[in-house]
């Protein structure tokens, strides 16, 4: 699979108030996806998709080196309202050093129309380190 995007947006300040960070945007996106699957299958090999992507994040602090970010996009496609996509990325983020943290990433991606003998749900767990220059 390989997915390319274009698009354009806002992002709206919610809430601001000490360790905490709540916005919201929306955006037009353009999708083309490319897949690798077998002849004869339904689904397409390639799909463009003019899409609305509205989306939420926020940002808390947990403790003085303990970080919570999350975003949450939700992408309907214009002309076909019960083909969307969910996707969520939420991290831990512990500084143990100006220059380093540990993370802990939770993905998860869902697609009410995956193409075929493709999972419509996928989720991954991640775990790291960050350096910063």
């Amino acid at each position: 699979l390989s997915r390319n995007l274009f698009g354009l947006g806002f992002r709206f300040r919610i809430l601001t108030f000490k360790g905490f960070k709540l916005r919201l945007g929306t955006a037009y996106m353009y999708e083309i996806e490319k897949y690798d699957l077998p002849d004869g299958s339904d689904h397409g090999e390639l799909t463009r998709a003019h899409r609305i992507s509205a989306y939420l994040t926020f940002n808390i602090a947990l403790a003085k080196f303990i970080r919570f970010v999350s975003v949450t996009y939700y992408q309907p496609w214009f002309n076909h309202w019960d083909d969307y996509k969910a996707i969520s990325q939420s991290t831990f983020v512990i500084n143990l050093a100006k220059w380093i943290d540990m993370n802990a990433i939770f993905n998860y991606r869902f697609d009410s129309m995956p193409p075929d003998n493709t999972k419509g749900l996928d989720t991954i767990s991640k775990f790291g380190v960050s350096i910063k220059f």
